[in-house]
């Protein structure tokens, strides 16, 4: 969610996974992802995440050691590669999705 803020993608800020609802994932935890410093509904699992889907997203090189060996206190090597890769896909999607100028509710290309 915090990439699709960050991105400004109406469509990837509103879509949500049948896989994700089913694991109880609600709106209230989606509403205070911009408060993931200090909103105390979030795990230190989920906060690392949001930290390093924002830098991801604007800093990539700022990803530095240490927030690697806090990941790797939080999150096996295999998580980190799939949350990495989620990330990568996410971004990329987004961007996909504005060049194209794919609307949020049709999912209809405009003219471009």
């Amino acid at each position: 969610m915090r990439v699709a803020q960050l991105n400004d993608c109406s469509p990837c800020s509103t879509a949500r996974a049948q896989s994700v609802i089913d694991a109880g994932v609600t709106d209230d935890l989606y509403s205070h992802v911009e408060e993931w410093r200090t909103w105390p509904g979030y795990s230190e699992r989920e906060r690392l995440s949001i930290e390093y889907a924002e830098l991801f997203t604007f800093d990539h090189h700022g990803i530095d050691d240490d927030l690697f060996e806090r990941l790797h206190a939080h999150f096996a090597d295999d998580e980190i590669v799939d949350l990495t890769l989620c990330l990568a896909i996410w971004l990329g999607l987004g961007r996909f999705l504005a060049v194209l100028q794919v609307e949020q509710r049709t999912g209809v290309m405009t003219d471009r």
